[in-house]
């Protein structure tokens, strides 16, 4: 039975026509038994799309319920944009203020360093000064250096014994980790003068030694490895600069993973040209075919079929029209299945074939066996000759004179495509009468609702009521609204679970089918191969013998031919009593080398069964192999109806409490409007519990 046969059994049987089969009865037990699908949590489910059963509203004219029912999904949908626009705002903030934190640290990097840099300058000056001069030079006051009470005194110098001239360079040096901070308290004393009562005070032993500090050279950080860089050997992008080894390992990386592609620097992409220019001689081509492969859309591309191939196919020497590509290996790939070429024949995934095959099952036609053509019979007997000069039987679409077709089955067979022409014809003209039906429904519908607005407008001035009163019409009608909402949405969550049975068990069955059609192809598919086998080997046995026969043949008149010519020998000589030890000779070396052929023969036959062995192995293991891929096929399919499924009742729960939010919203602005109502139409005259109120 095929898919679309059983697909069409089953529903009949959910209109109650027919009752489901012995497959079918075990595809329902297996639905009952499989647990209850939960609705899906986390943002899995944003990516499906609603229930049709949502949209599920008979006999619901109320517009606050009609506006109700169709506002909720798009307010959902709405917020889920409203949602992922705000998680990208959030971050590009948080990115801003990222970038603007590392900013105010470099700024006060560079502030700090500046300040460490002018008191390094100050010290190396005062150092640089000889003893003498200090002796000369006016003692500073500092606070509390005094003895005594005294709070102010000059200030005592000691004076260090003379080093070596290279004492002050080899400090400096040492002390110049230019990134380290200076300590408060550093600061301060130098700022005051320095709270000690001493200042120690190294001089050099030589005053004409020149104690200018050499700049060092400039220096780049790689944002990759944090290491320190010459600017001519850093590579500069959009924001950061790189070395070149970090800079080689970011492309690699991007041409490993399409996840990573296009190399990025902080979100910004690196040109092509900046990638080319600067990487390394053995990227440059795994770029450039990176990059023309990933620029191409993941369902646009085409890869070779061949497994220990799987290269990919430029769009130039993808053929369009012919639906093939031919990778660098010269594979050639169908490029609507994926699979390899389909040799003498379409592509069973041809949409077009599909269409094609499907009408010429229903109006009988029979393909021509040796071309695959289709031949229609339109007059005469079963006998068909096709234009390639084929002939065959149109009832069995065997060869001619193989059969035992006669006209009468041709007839029966002609009457049965009548029928179904007959059965679609009905189906059209039924679809025809259903579409009028529609119309005529849909304008009805329409002189009702005119009809409804026209008594809606008439009835407007008698709707009008004090506040109270409206207040109490308002709640009653809102609460008959809630309670027609919770029955649909009671009808729709049942549509919903229906169908998603209806799912499970169609799909149970339809994987049962194609499983066992599988295992029967296979099957007969394994037995025609072992045929084939089994009736090889007998003709390669056959004709080893005959082989072995024709070399003996040969053999014997060899041996009578040799016999005849040392008898004539003999007689030309007149001596005769050698010829016996020479034919013994003879036949000795012929029996040797019939012995040799028969050995050759025997290891011939040895190779071909174990090649023969060899192929059943692969051929099985190919088989497996397609199980074992049906099956996989099988769970994922299952897996992505139960997140379908999940997702599909997480729509549900929030539409439906979108539903009441909004039935909460409309019943507020009813409520909230009955003022500026009544303030309206109080001009015309009302009747109110029979009075006239103007």
């Amino acid at each position: 039975m095929s898919v679309q046969h059983s697909r069409r059994r089953n529903l009949a049987w959910g209109h109650g026509e027919a009752g489901p089969s012995r497959p079918g009865r075990q595809a329902i037990a297996q639905v009952e038994e499989e647990p209850i699908i939960e609705p899906a949590t986390g943002d899995e489910w944003e990516k499906y799309e609603p229930p049709a059963g949502l949209q599920w509203a008979p006999d619901t004219t109320n517009e606050i319920l009609i506006g109700i029912l169709q506002t909720s999904v798009t307010n959902v949908r709405t917020s889920i944009t409203e949602r992922r626009e705000r998680e990208i705002r959030e971050q590009e903030e948080r990115e801003r203020a990222e970038a603007e934190r590392l900013e105010a640290e470099r700024i006060e990097a560079e502030r700090i360093e500046a300040e460490r840099t002018s008191r390094e300058a100050k010290g190396k000056g005062v150092s640089a000064r000889t003893g003498d001069d200090l002796l000369e030079a006016p003692l500073p006051y500092f606070a509390g250096n005094g003895e005594g009470p005294s709070t102010r005194g000059p200030a005592v110098l000691h004076v260090q014994p003379k080093k070596s001239r290279f004492s002050l360079r080899d400090m400096l040096r040492l002390r110049r980790p230019s990134k380290k901070y200076v300590s408060l308290s550093s600061r301060l004393s130098l700022r005051s003068g320095g709270s000690s009562s001493t200042t120690d005070i190294e001089t050099p032993s030589d005053e004409n030694t020149n104690t200018t500090e050499i700049p060092e050279p400039s220096t780049d950080e790689c944002v990759s490895c944090f290491e320190d860089f010459s600017p001519q050997e850093m590579i500069k992008v959009t924001c950061h600069g790189y070395c070149q080894e970090c800079f080689d390992r970011l492309v690699r990386t991007a041409t490993q993973n399409e996840q990573q592609w296009p190399p990025k620097c902080c979100l910004n992409v690196i040109p092509f040209r900046t990638v080319i220019r600067y990487a390394s001689n053995d990227l440059h081509e795994t770029y450039r075919s990176r990059s023309e492969e990933w620029s191409v859309p993941v369902a646009d591309r085409v890869y070779c079929s061949q497994r220990d191939c799987n290269l990919w196919i430029r769009p130039a020497r993808i053929d369009r029209v012919q639906h093939l590509g031919r990778c660098d290996a010269n594979h050639q790939t169908c490029t609507i299945c994926r699979e390899p070429q389909h040799i003498g024949e379409e592509c069973p995934r041809d949409p077009d074939v599909a269409l094609t095959n499907e009408l010429a099952r229903e109006e009988g036609w029979q393909r021509c066996a040796q071309c695959r053509s289709i031949v229609e019979h339109s007059e005469a007997c079963e006998h068909m000759s096709c234009r390639c000069g084929y002939q065959f039987c149109y009832v069995c679409g065997e060869r001619w004179k193989t059969c035992g077709c006669t006209i009468e089955d041709l007839n029966a067979l002609k009457n049965q495509v009548l029928a179904r022409r007959e059965l679609r014809q009905v189906r059209e003209a039924e679809a025809e009468s259903e579409l009028r039906d529609a119309l005529r429904q849909i304008a009805e519908a329409e002189e009702r609702e005119r009809r409804e607005e026209e008594e809606r407008l008439r009835a407007l001035a008698l709707r009008v009521r004090w506040e109270n009163q409206r207040r109490h019409e308002i709640g009653v009608s809102f609460r008959r609204l809630r309670r027609r909402l919770e029955e649909l949405h009671n009808q729709q969550k049942g549509l919903v679970a229906y169908q998603h049975r209806r799912e499970r068990y169609t799909s149970l069955q339809d994987a049962s089918t194609s499983t066992e059609e599988l295992a029967a192809r296979q099957k007969a598919e394994m037995a025609e191969f072992n045929e084939n086998k089994a009736r090889n080997r007998v003709d390669w046995e056959l004709w080893l013998q005959d082989d072995y026969n024709r070399r003996a043949q040969k053999d014997k008149k060899l041996e009578e031919r040799y016999l005849r010519d040392l008898k004539d020998f003999a007689n030309t000589r007149g001596r005769t009593e050698n010829i016996n030890e020479y034919m013994q000779v003879l036949r000795e070396r012929l029996d040797r080398d019939a012995r040799l052929f028969r050995q050759r023969q025997e290891e011939w036959l040895v190779r071909y069964k174990n090649k023969a062995d060899e192929e059943t192995a692969v051929k099985a293991e190919l088989l497996f192999n397609i199980v074992r891929w049906h099956e996989e096929n099988l769970a994922e399919a299952k897996k992505e109806q139960e997140r379908r499924q999940a997702a599909e009742l997480r729509w549900v729960a929030l539409v439906m409490d979108e539903r009441a939010r909004l039935m909460d919203e409309a019943e507020n602005t009813e409520l909230d409007a009955l003022p500026e109502a009544v303030a309206s139409v109080f001009g015309v005259p009302v009747v109110v519990d029979g009075v006239a109120v103007a």
